[in-house]
């Protein structure tokens, strides 16, 4: 992880001096005051809270704080490698995957992971109700072996092993299953174990002293407190009544860098944000694949990054990382803003004066820097005609509409999943682009992709899906945009796995 180093982004960027009467009020919190808290604690201020404790629905509130809880079978290195975590070794034979386990792994609770368990967890999120992300990894297991107390064997289908094995660090997350459906608790065999949790305000964790990796944690408390509002939040942070703050909205960092109690840095690897395009509804104007392509000329992604991002962040049209063996940089200049155009490709589609086009554009509110980029496409697409609601939802209930695609439109962003982007490699109707079954063209690239020994042909093939992915328009990428957050200068030990996850295990004060 890296300290940013930035110049100043530049008049842009204005703050309010807030009294210092003031800035203690607005620490208050529903109702409770924060406190300093001792050497032994680590207070981190987040944006939103979880939804409950199932470790399935990824979004970056359960990223920081259930990873914590919970460990995975294998975990990825600096440069995305796999490495073993509670999984010791594994074997490919075939479509047969055989996973050894680390012995004398303990519960929080006191019981020991074992292949059953871990045969539990795979059952329990094969069910698509609880699955969340998860599922789309683990329902490609046709047959689970218990071969000991500690190995199994598992066979899968429609997936290759290695695709596999590179999804299990990010959505298979071992958790006692006393504790199914993980919906007001959980239990793990990570760093920290549950002790408190008042929803919209707090979730105390103690340290586990029963953990597999000797030494760790550092700390014998995190307290995760949720904040209103991100002003709110970094004053906490000055003030010194929390540590580490997740995450920093671009508004504040010239405020920061310029306190020598605070350091400032950002994660591995950017995320991308995105527009998703629900067919939802048959009738939905969205299902017409020239309408979802008028959208990508109607983004003027050069003043997003400006007015949402303070300059911090690049225009981006693509939908795999710059980091991807087989990213395709030329294709990057692939959508332009252009309004006319816009307008063109929806008379074609048989929208103008007499019958416009008309939806709703959702975001979640604990992403405030949506606002600018919702109003600026709302106010572009009233100049030729089009009428935009925005519509903002408290994120549990943003959460929910999106993993069950009850949307218009709404703006999100993709995580760097292991630099990676395997997911759109699945050729079924879970495939996160798709509102169905992919095009055959893009099945056939896929095959190519997965099955090929011909490096220029595998190649050629992924050049071909990032081409079929922006052709049809589902995820239409805007920027990129760099995960911030800041801590105070006596926190030690702070760093972040390579998809941006905190490694909260070595963090401990030096006060």
């Amino acid at each position: 992880m890296k300290t940013i180093m930035m110049t100043t982004i530049g008049s842009r960027l204005k703050f309010v001096v807030l009294g210092l009467a003031l800035t203690l009020m607005v620490i208050l919190l529903c109702g409770v005051m924060l406190t300093g808290a001792d050497a032994s604690t680590v207070r981190i201020g987040i944006a939103s809270d979880v939804k409950d404790f199932n470790p399935s629905w990824v979004d970056s509130a359960h990223w920081a704080i259930l990873r914590t809880l919970y460990d995975t079978l294998l975990e990825f290195n600096a440069e995305g490698e796999l490495i073993p975590y509670l999984a010791t070794n594994w074997e490919v034979s075939g479509y047969n995957i055989t996973i050894q386990l680390r012995e004398g792994v303990m519960f929080h609770g006191g019981k020991e992971l074992t292949a059953e368990i871990v045969a539990a967890n795979i059952e329990f999120y094969q069910d698509e109700a609880v699955g969340g992300h998860t599922y789309g990894t683990v329902k490609h297991i046709s047959k689970i072996s218990i071969d000991s107390k500690y190995k199994l064997t598992i066979t899968i289908e429609g997936m290759t092993p290695e695709m596999f094995l590179r999804e299990l660090p990010i959505h298979l997350q071992i958790a006692d299953p006393e504790f199914f459906p993980l919906e007001r608790e959980g239990a793990g065999t990570g760093p920290f174990k549950l002790e408190e949790w008042i929803p919209g305000e707090r979730i105390v964790m103690v340290k586990n002293n029963n953990y597999w990796q000797e030494g760790l944690p550092k700390s014998d408390k995190i307290e995760w407190v949720v904040f209103d509002s991100p002003r709110t939040m970094v004053d906490a942070l000055v003030n010194g009544l929390v540590d580490w703050v997740l995450p920093v909205s671009f508004e504040f960092v010239e405020e920061l860098q310029g306190n020598a109690d605070i350091v400032l840095g950002e994660g591995k690897q950017p995320f991308q944000n995105i527009l998703l395009l629900g067919a939802g509804k048959t009738d939905s104007p969205f299902s017409n694949k020239m309408v979802r392509q008028a959208m990508q000329y109607a983004l003027d992604r050069e003043a997003f990054v400006a007015l949402a991002f303070y300059g911090i962040g690049d225009v981006k049209t693509t939908i795999y990382w710059d980091k991807d063996p087989y990213y395709a940089g030329d294709l990057e200049p692939y959508a332009y803003y252009d309004l006319t155009r816009t307008r063109k490709l929806l008379q074609q589609a048989g929208y103008d004066e007499e019958n416009p086009l008309e939806f709703a554009l959702s975001f979640s509110s604990a992403f405030p820097t949506f606002r600018p980029i919702a109003e600026l496409i709302k106010e572009d697409l009233a100049s030729i005609g089009v009428h935009m609601d925005i519509v903002i939802q408290e994120p549990t209930t943003w959460i929910d509409s999106l993993y069950k695609g009850n949307y218009e439109a709404t703006l999100s962003f993709m995580a760097p999943n292991n630099l990676f982007s395997q997911s759109h490699l699945r050729a079924d109707a879970q495939n996160a682009p798709w509102r169905g079954l992919p095009p055959q063209d893009y099945l056939e690239a896929v095959e190519i992709a997965l099955t090929s020994t011909d490096e220029a042909a595998v190649r050629s093939a992924h050049v071909r899906i990032q081409m079929i992915l922006a052709d049809e328009s589902w995820e239409i990428v805007l920027t990129t945009r760099p995960q911030l957050f800041a801590w105070r200068s006596s926190i030690r030990g702070v760093d972040r796995q390579i998809n941006n996850v905190p490694i909260l295990q070595y963090v401990e004060s030096a006060d």
